[in-house]
């Protein structure tokens, strides 16, 4: 009885800041919801369903959904393509420097504000740095606005934010990478299995959680994200507007808190959905 006890006192101070850090703003949105709710408009109006329904009929809320998902899918392909290879390379002991580069692949992570300031400027459309390369290799014939192009623009975002993500990943899979046992390496060597051979039956299984783990948990990050904020500020007719970014609109911009709610409402939902489907895939028991 006592254990319980005392267990139970160390775990009050962790439940109150969770339920003032999480719980509260949480409930206090989906409430909020339910409600309409504009600065100026006065008494508050419970209107139930009608703030979801007025998303449901907004065509800018559904284009919107679709830049989320593209932004989504594109970030987490590249972003995990570019950190199972770094890993790779970064998990062999016995190159030269590679305790180095691994402390250098952090540094994207360490400078993201002033990291996005800087792929702004090198995507400048008048005197961008990347244009200069790209023009000099000749892969393009002039300069191109990479940040005012409505066409391009969310690519352009999504390279700068998987320069700002990949060290993320490749820590959690060169974590990943150096829990496999060497001995199944040694082993395969002695059958005469090749590199790609290795790399499909040894590596990528052994991998697997470790991989599942971090593509979860960053799929989870990317929908959420501000990237594209911060480099275009979402103009260019909301072609770089996701979901994080059109709920902000719609609390900062036009004040409409109900609608706003309604939006985050609906975020937390298919972000709780990604949850629920990352602990059936890792067959953890409710």
């Amino acid at each position: 009885m006592a254990k319980s006890l005392k267990f139970f006192l160390f775990f009050i101070p962790l439940f109150t800041i969770l339920t003032a850090v999480v719980g509260y703003p949480l409930l206090s949105t989906i409430y909020l919801s339910f409600f309409e709710k504009k600065i100026g408009a006065g008494v508050t109006k419970f209107i139930f369903l009608s703030n979801y329904i007025q998303l449901i009929k907004d065509d800018t809320f559904w284009f919107v959904l679709l830049n989320t998902f593209t932004w989504t899918i594109l970030n987490v392909a590249l972003t995990t393509f570019v950190g199972i290879l770094l890993a790779v390379l970064l998990s062999d002991e016995r190159m030269k420097g590679v305790k180095f580069f691994r402390v250098l692949l952090i540094i994207p992570w360490a400078i993201s504000i002033p990291g996005a300031m800087a792929w702004i400027w090198l995507m400048n459309g008048d005197y961008g740095f990347l244009n200069e390369i790209l023009v000099s290799l000749g892969i393009i014939k002039q300069y191109v606005a990479w940040l005012a192009e409505p066409d391009i623009v969310l690519f352009s975002c999504t390279i700068a934010n998987v320069w700002f993500s990949y060290p993320y990943m490749t820590v959690m899979l060169l974590a990943g990478l150096q829990s496999i046992p060497r001995e199944l390496y040694d082993a395969s060597a002695i059958d005469g299995v090749n590199k790609f051979q290795e790399f499909k039956y040894i590596t990528i299984p052994q991998l697997a959680p470790a991989l599942l783990v971090a593509v979860a948990l960053y799929t989870i990050w990317t929908m959420n994200t501000f990237i594209p904020y911060v480099l275009v500020k979402g103009g260019l007719g909301n072609r770089a507007v996701t979901l994080p970014i059109y709920i902000y609109n719609l609390f900062f911009k036009i004040y409409d808190f109900g609608r706003g709610a309604a939006a985050a409402t609906l975020l937390f939902l298919m972000n709780l959905l990604l949850a629920i489907i990352y602990l059936r895939s890792l067959r953890i028991e409710w």
